[in-house]
């Protein structure tokens, strides 16, 4: 059993909550802090995603095994990939290298992907209020019949189509597409945008969808021990998705001998 956080009793001057997603999972998932909170939500519109699991497990380290570290967020893909992920406001991140430097070699050993998420990386713009407010239609109803005119009218062409010519085609109300956007049964062609000439496309949950995973939506490459971190200077990532901008990762499913992770 993974460990479970008491939500209930934490310090008052944390905050600690539950997200609720039944139509990707039926776990809710819990999180420490309001920017762990806006992470899982930038998770649910991430594509490809197929389950979001926190506290995963507990890894020990140190040369005597003397020492434990919980991640924040196991991430599955329905492509097979699966990141392990520290989320933590980025002025703290130097205190913790070390740390994330042994980490991240054991875990590399299972064949693992450790990443580093911080706020500079999450909090882009108004992209928090724009997933907010698409994550709020995804927990909503449509009907079905909408939902399938929707999908027919965008396997209707090989190019994306706006939001207007969408609601057009398939004569639907434009929350059915932000109800469908948010429960990424449709993704963004170029950067999230409520505006009706933002153009979105239709999904394959088991492509492999490279450009759209954590690296390039937040900059956020695999935690690497003989980089460190990165400079603080470095220029702030854009909310529009680069697929030449990164490196592509290779993330199994964790193999071999489970001596270091405790249940």
């Amino acid at each position: 059993m993974k460990p479970k956080r008491k939500v209930i009793t934490r310090s008052p001057h944390r905050t600690v909550g539950l997200v609720s997603c039944g139509w990707l999972q039926k776990e809710v998932i819990e999180y420490e802090s309001q920017l762990e909170r806006r992470f899982i939500q930038r998770m649910l519109l991430t594509p490809g995603v197929k389950r979001i699991i926190d506290q995963p497990f507990t890894v020990t380290y140190g040369e005597e095994k003397d020492k434990s570290y919980t991640p924040d967020f196991l991430v599955e893909f329905f492509s097979g990939r699966t990141l392990i992920i520290e989320v933590k406001p980025e002025v703290f991140v130097k205190k913790w290298i070390e740390i994330f430097d042994q980490v991240s070699s054991i875990l590399t050993q299972r064949v693992l992907s450790f990443h580093v998420v911080t706020d500079r990386m999450i909090d882009q713009a108004d992209l928090p209020v724009m997933i907010e407010l698409l994550l709020r239609y995804a927990r909503g109803s449509v009907p079905d019949q909408s939902v399938e005119a929707v999908q027919a009218a965008l396997r209707s062409t090989a190019e994306s189509l706006s939001i207007a010519a969408v609601m057009q085609m398939a004569q639907v109300d434009k929350t059915v597409v932000l109800h469908m956007l948010g429960r990424t049964m449709l993704i963004f062609h170029d950067s999230i945008s409520l505006a009706d000439d933002t153009h979105i496309k239709s999904i394959s949950l088991e492509t492999d969808h490279e450009n759209i995973c954590i690296p390039s939506w937040l900059d956020a490459a695999a935690w690497n021990p003989d980089a460190g971190v990165r400079a603080q200077d470095r220029p702030k990532p854009s909310s529009v998705r680069r697929p030449d901008h990164s490196p592509k990762l290779y993330v199994g499913h964790r193999q071999g001998d489970e001596s270091d992770f405790q249940s």
